[in-house]
């Protein structure tokens, strides 16, 4: 092909625009070593790299929810399984005289109240799950099978009652032995008002739920701050704020549940006699004469023209006078189409190579999933003791102190089992009792008022100035354990009095009418902290030819408990006052 002549030259310079060649605009290095990238791509990189940011950030502020913590600090439950259980802020309705449908006399109306809250029926538990409430093993009782449903026919589900349940039982058991002049020394719970008609079961019944009360109020160890009110016309100079701030289950939804999915018999109900008994790739290749030559940036940054001729990147001004030579050499025809794959600036038109391609979007893809695992690696580990401690508890210094810990096993409830708490009182039983509940006063903060939902303009008992700068707290656990005690005083009264001598005047100093009140106020104390934190594990029921019905129930039930003892030793050493 003939060289092009001096008209041609010409010609094609003429087509120029006007502006000076060496004044036009002159691609920097970059340029030349980045082709462009779509802006579309660059959009899907950023939104990529935007929303892997996002998985990051909420897995570092991750805080786990109500649900993930109630999974956290409880043994199984298919209630808890349901995701039925919720919680809500409030505080008890406690007042030492209170009226309440629950406390006083015997009624009508107190009757129905209260069989209203624990008569319900069994619940079915799958088989499978009698590993995680520790009942299975070699020495695996006969547990008694749910009976057939009318919608699902057999099933392999176990019978259970609902522990929350059982609970209210038991401190209705000790209602009517408290009231029991006015039900005609009835006890109140067998049919027809007939009673077992032996006083040893009556007294091992009483025994055993007083002490499944106790290990129920050691086991959760409410730690919620009760106040005291400044009042020097008051007995030692104080009264107490019994409207404690508490986080309580919703109990009528669970009772609701349970209605709604409880196990039949036969005909009719479950007997109730059972509770009883972005990267970017900084990828420089060039495509020119149809050949890719990934080697630019390690070859100096040479422009691979020919393969005779290669053009090594200079400053701008030199290349470019370098290109315009290539083009307008004699005897060289400029034969375009070996640059189909660039732009009259000799910038790359050509599309990315296949790492090019790839490199980024593997690289997006692997923080994506890093990201992702990590969110999902704190949902599974977010939900620690501590943390779900604070979660699902009002405020109380013991939990800022952190020294609140949990255990899992097997509650020693069976109906006689053997403790220094219970039966005929003794130097050994009061001993052991006075070491649950008589603690001290420990300080709350003035700015902590807000957190269980007290004014600070109220008259509350200061601390000592010498102990800190706040206000006495005694905390609810040893209220409760206090009131459990005031109801077994009653109950044995006349044995504590053969045996001491002093609780006469420990009721009737007082009046008659004080007693009877602080007796109700007690019960009702024990009611509301049942009924708060509305305890969902499941209570097996053995299958037994020689048991009453059949069947009897093993209390032996699984639990998560807080230490108590370390909690009580903490409040022993952060005393503020006796």
């Amino acid at each position: 092909m003939a060289p092009p002549t001096s008209a041609e030259r010409t010609s094609e310079d003429s087509s120029s625009p006007t502006q000076p060649f060496l004044e036009q605009r002159i691609p920097f290095r970059e340029e030349f070593l980045r082709p462009p990238r779509s802006s579309l791509s660059w959009f899907i990189h950023i939104l990529a790299f935007c929303v892997s940011l996002t998985l990051g950030l909420v897995a570092l502020t991750m805080k786990p929810s109500s649900l993930q913590c109630t999974h956290q600090l409880s043994p199984y439950s298919p209630l808890i399984e349901e995701g039925l259980i919720k919680y809500e802020s409030k505080n008890f309705d406690n007042e030492f005289d209170k009226p309440s449908n629950y406390r006083g006399q015997p009624s009508k109306l107190t009757e129905a109240s209260w069989k209203a809250l624990w008569e319900t029926p069994a619940i079915g538990v799958p088989r499978e799950k009698l590993e995680v409430l520790n009942k299975s093993g070699p020495t695996s009782l006969n547990w008694f099978h749910a009976p057939p449903s009318p919608d699902h026919g057999a099933r392999d589900e176990l019978a259970a009652l609902v522990e929350v349940f059982h609970q209210l039982h038991c401190i209705n058991t000790l209602r009517l032995e408290v009231h029991k002049d006015s039900y005609h020394d009835h006890f109140g719970e067998w049919p027809d008002g007939s009673g077992p008609g032996n006083e040893a079961i009556k007294k091992t019944h009483i025994d055993h739920c007083i002490e499944l009360l106790r290990i129920t109020l050691m086991c959760t160890s409410d730690v919620t701050p009760l106040l005291f009110i400044d009042d020097p016309h008051a007995f030692q100079g104080r009264t107490p704020d019994f409207n404690t701030m508490h986080s309580c289950r919703n109990f009528w939804e669970i009772r609701e549940w349970v209605e709604k999915m409880g196990l039949s018999e036969g005909s009719g109900r479950t007997s109730r006699h059972l509770i009883q008994a972005v990267t970017r790739s900084d990828n420089s290749d060039w495509v020119l004469n149809d050949d890719i030559y990934p080697r630019a940036a390690q070859e100096a940054g040479c422009l691979m023209i020919a393969p005779a001729d290669a053009v090594c990147i200079e400053p701008p001004m030199i290349m470019k006078r370098l290109l315009h030579d290539i083009r307008h050499k004699d005897g060289m025809s400029p034969q375009r189409h070996l640059y189909t794959h660039v732009d009259s600036n000799g910038l790359s038109t050509s599309p990315p190579s296949f790492v090019a391609r790839t490199v980024p979007w593997f690289l997006q893809l692997a923080f994506f999933f890093t990201a992702f695992g990590f969110l999902a690696f704190r949902y599974q580990t977010v939900a620690t003791d501590q943390v779900c401690t604070s979660r699902l508890s009002s405020y109380s210094p013991v939990i800022d102190a952190g020294i609140i810990r949990y255990t899992s096993y097997n509650i020693a409830g069976d109906f006689e089992q053997p403790s220094i708490y219970r039966g005929r009182p003794t130097n050994q039983t009061e001993t052991a009792w006075n070491k649950l509940f008589m603690a001290p006063g420990i300080n709350i903060p003035e700015t902590k008022l807000p957190l269980l939902n007290k004014s600070s303009t109220a008259s509350w008992l200061r601390t000592p100035k010498k102990n800190g700068d706040g206000y006495v707290g005694y905390l609810e656990v040893f209220h409760q354990l206090h009131c459990l005690h005031m109801v077994r005083l009653k109950i044995y009264e006349k044995a504590y009095e053969e045996e001491f001598g002093y609780p006469a005047s420990q009721f009737e100093s007082q009046g008659t009418a004080v007693t009877a009140t602080h007796i109700d106020h007690c019960l009702e104390t024990l009611r509301l902290n049942v009924m708060c934190t509305a305890d969902v594990t499941p209570v097996m029921i053995v299958a037994d030819d020689t048991a009453p019905l059949g069947r009897y129930v093993d209390f032996n039930t699984m639990h998560k408990c807080r230490n108590f003892w370390d909690i009580r030793a903490w409040v022993d050493q952060n005393k503020v006052i006796d």
